[in-house]
């Protein structure tokens, strides 16, 4: 598992999270989202999925973390309210990194698994000579699909 290919997998999920969480009804699964794209960018199967949906999840949730400390830090100075904001930080804090933990990391692993079976089908692919699995007949090279069922072939990655 490379590191350099986990870590640019995490930071594109994280920014592709954060992208999403400014479109209107999909931006309860912007971890989802950004974990999916950022275990299929890393192209390391599940288990390097699940490694960079955790690393996008510690990315994402660490300013997260100072933020509610720097809000608590401000409120806390009120007599009446002040613990209950601390409590209540806490807990918001605690369930928005498992929120967000759990997303990114089914994201991740799901992303992993379909850049692995992508990667197992293109192989396969090229093992059958560029044939249809379906019916046989030889595919011309720049096609997607076969031209004779019309089943679709996974497109080399080389050639376009």
């Amino acid at each position: 598992m490379r590191a350099s290919d986990v870590l640019i997998g995490a930071l594109a999920g994280v920014a592709i999270c954060l992208v999403v969480l400014f479109v209107p009804f999909v931006e309860e699964l912007a971890p989802l989202i950004g974990g999916f794209a950022a275990g299929y960018l890393s192209a390391q199967g599940v288990w390097g999925g699940l490694v960079t949906g955790l690393l996008m999840t510690a990315i994402m949730v660490v300013p997260a973390y100072f933020l509610s400390e720097m809000i608590v830090g401000i409120l806390e100075g009120i007599p009446i309210i002040g613990d209950l904001v601390r409590s209540a930080g806490f807990i918001i804090l605690v369930i928005i990194v498992t929120y967000v933990g759990v997303l990114g990391v089914l994201g991740g692993v799901l992303g992993g698994y379909m850049r692995e079976q992508e990667l197992v089908e293109m192989a396969m692919f090229r093992r059958s000579g560029g044939k249809c699995s379906s019916c046989g007949a030889p595919i011309p090279s720049g096609r997607s699909a076969c031209p004779y069922c019309d089943a679709p072939m996974p497109i080399d990655e080389k050639k376009g």
